[in-house]
């Protein structure tokens, strides 16, 4: 099963610990699901998909023990079988996901994209003058998202590294209109911050990942009844540029559905202490994440230890919010 949704993650060797995404995924793996996909629909394409996620559970030791932070936390009562349940339905979520991703570049018609809380970030989407910032996670469906940028009608910049693995490339590639979608790579000078900032002054809506921190510098909220480490990047663009942040969520809802949720506009004080203006936006984050975790616990695509412990040495903040020595 290909794990599209580790995307933006390091190379490989960068960091011990985390998914190689050019380990995972092949083009036979792909081939096989887009032709049961073309001749039994999505039915068959889940009948196959239940067979590989339980490969992925036997066989994936690290799969494992990246998932177990998150969901040692949201069931903290679950042990021994309940646990392994616990894995292979979030293996298994995460692979429908990327089923149903691929169903919509083929027929986005096939799924009904309900909306939620729209009007919590309708006054900022039609005003073309001026650009904010969407804050979006490792959650649900990330294809369902991109469709409703695109009816949103404005210019999005992804702050994302390039897909590492090429055949996922090939075969999940974003449905865009051209020159409406762009990415900028948190690789380039300053972690991307001058061309973000000069695509923000142009009124794009500037897309950046919320939910985990890689090599960036964090800062500690609580999440899911524990200390849990966020990138503080978006947070601190968004008081450099005096802009709000707008949390969006899109959680399968149905069979062929899915729900586009404006889980909630933050704002980042610009006045007082600036750590505690960043916490306290964080905070309201990290809260309306756990909120989606209750409601959808098998949609959480974390698989990254936010909990561990801090470094030893506290780095200081980049532009982007990047870790500096």
């Amino acid at each position: 099963m290909p794990s599209a949704d580790v995307a933006g993650a390091p190379p490989a060797g960068a960091t011990a610990g985390r998914i190689n995404d050019r380990r995972r995924g092949n083009r036979l793996g792909f081939l096989s699901f887009v032709v049961m996909l073309r001749l039994f629909g999505r039915r068959g394409a889940y009948r196959l998909l239940s067979l590989v996620a339980m490969y992925y559970l036997l066989f994936d030791p690290l799969a494992r023990r990246l998932a177990l932070p998150y969901l040692s936390r949201r069931f903290p009562g679950h042990a021994g079988w309940r646990r392994m349940v616990d894995l292979y339905r979030l293996i298994y979520s995460q692979g429908v996901s990327l089923i149903d991703r691929f169903r919509m570049l083929m027929t986005p018609q096939a799924f009904a994209q309900r909306t939620s809380h729209y009007e919590r970030a309708q006054p900022l989407v039609e005003d073309r003058t001026r650009g904010f910032i969407l804050l979006v996670s490792h959650v649900g469906n990330w294809q369902a998202m991109m469709l409703a940028l695109a009816r949103m009608k404005r210019d999005v910049t992804l702050l994302m590294r390039p897909e590492e693995n090429p055949i996922t490339q090939d075969y999940l590639r974003f449905q865009k209109e051209p020159g409406r979608l762009r990415t900028v790579s948190p690789d380039e000078p300053m972690g991307g911050v001058i061309e973000l900032t000069q695509r923000f002054e142009q009124g794009d809506i500037i897309a950046i990942m919320g939910d985990r921190a890689y090599d960036a510098a964090t800062l500690s909220v609580d999440f899911l009844g524990a200390p849990a480490r966020f990138p503080c990047g978006p947070f601190r663009l968004a008081a450099a540029w005096d802009c709000p942040l707008v949390v969006m969520f899109a959680g399968k809802t149905g069979v062929d559905e899915y729900t586009v949720e404006i889980a909630d506009v933050i704002r980042v004080g610009r006045t007082g202490d600036r750590r505690e203006n960043l916490q306290r936006a964080m905070q309201t984050y990290a809260g309306r994440l756990e909120e989606f975790a209750a409601r959808h616990p098998y949609q959480v695509y974390l698989f990254e230890d936010a909990w561990r412990p801090a470094e030893a040495s506290t780095p200081s903040l980049g532009p982007a919010g990047r870790a500096e020595s």
